[in-house]
């Protein structure tokens, strides 16, 4: 089961088309929970042709949106999260493709994929651990593995998703590419990439250990 979490604070204008986007997706084995966080809006409305399909909790006083999203992993009880921004409408083959690519590979720990803003096509890259560290190319709405889902850092007040993927790689849940085949590695592995191999490291016809590469310092996150 798909667990998709939804923080929404006044929103109400764009979750109705969200919700119905969720609830047509041809993956249909998911449980939907959103979180109203204080919400002034008409979102109590707007949701209530959906109560009988969501798991509705209501803040009575603003949090943040890294408490709402922890909160609603918290009383979650899929397989994976997918962690889901209340203007988000998806292709309708959106989850099955995901949960596909996680159900054939139990060794990967996350999928993501490109999006659409506006106009404007985001294709993303492939998994590329030297690439994240500088930027982040991959979406909040991703799914991800229950048991490997560090949940958001309340402390940090921006690129909390981006500090969610760090997190991963710092747990040694990492994918490389080399010539096309994925490979997963760990801090201290030793990979082998021929001369002229594409990969995520340094062009180097030599053993390329991975020392330390799991700890960067993340102090630019953190608000003041």
């Amino acid at each position: 089961m798909i667990s998709i979490i939804i923080p929404s604070l006044n929103e109400g204008k764009v979750l109705s088309r969200t919700l119905n986007g969720i609830f047509s997706q041809t993956y249909k084995n998911v449980e939907v929970i959103l979180i109203n966080d204080a919400s002034t809006d008409t979102t109590d409305e707007v949701v209530k042709p959906f109560l009988d399909r969501i798991i509705y909790i209501k803040h009575e006083k603003n949090l943040d949106r890294q408490t709402s999203r922890n909160e609603g992993i918290a009383v979650s009880k899929g397989e994976y999260i997918f962690v889901c921004d209340a203007d988000i409408v998806m292709q309708s083959d959106c989850l099955e493709k995901m949960a596909g690519v996680l159900e054939k590979n139990p060794e990967y720990s996350f999928v993501y994929s490109g999006f659409k803003w506006e106009w404007k096509v985001f294709k993303s890259f492939s998994f590329d651990v030297q690439l994240l560290r500088k930027m982040n190319y991959i979406n909040t709405a991703s799914l991800v593995r229950r048991e490997h889902h560090p949940g958001f850092d309340v402390a940090i007040r921006k690129f909390q998703d981006w500090d969610v993927w760090l997190t991963m790689i710092e747990q040694g849940r990492v994918r490389f590419f080399v010539d096309g085949a994925e490979r997963l590695v760990s801090a201290g592995d030793i990979l082998h990439f021929p001369s002229g191999c594409p990969h995520g490291a340094t062009m180097l016809d030599e053993p390329v250990v991975l020392i330390d590469i799991f700890t960067p310092i993340r102090e630019d996150f953190l608000g003041k």
